[in-house]
């Protein structure tokens, strides 16, 4: 028989917070794999590039060389590796099993974007 707490009780309370925390966390977490499984199914247009098939790539032929071509392949590539490190840190929260990772993954994560996902989104941005 198990053993009914008072709702008002810290244990209840403390309970059912836990239980709001994890619910987010799996909500967010199956939100960022959408979001990035949407990404990557892009991809398919993007190597070769197909100017005709590709919602992004409709009407930049005549841009996409150049400069513009190594940032657009920078940007694809360090775009999803962004993405699933800041949802590990966002998901991982520091807890002790998992410090020295979540560490290592917000050092790479804080190189990544600025030595190389904002640069190339700023060059791409000057043909949009």
């Amino acid at each position: 028989m198990a053993i009914q707490l008072p709702s008002h009780s810290p244990l209840a309370q403390q309970r059912r917070l836990q239980q709001l925390k994890m619910a987010i966390a799996v909500c967010v977490a199956i939100l960022l794999v959408r979001v990035l499984l949407t990404i990557l199914l892009e991809y398919r247009w993007y190597i070769p590039p197909n100017f005709d098939a590709s919602a992004f790539l409709g009407g930049r032929r005549y841009t996409f060389f150049g400069l513009y071509r190594v940032a657009f392949y920078v940007h694809i590539a360090s775009g999803p590796v962004a993405i699933i490190l800041a949802s590990f840190l966002l998901l991982s929260g520091g807890r002790s099993r998992s410090r020295q990772w979540h560490r290592r993954s917000g050092r790479v994560l804080a190189l990544l974007v600025p030595l190389l996902l904002a640069p190339s989104g700023l060059v791409m941005a000057r043909y949009a």
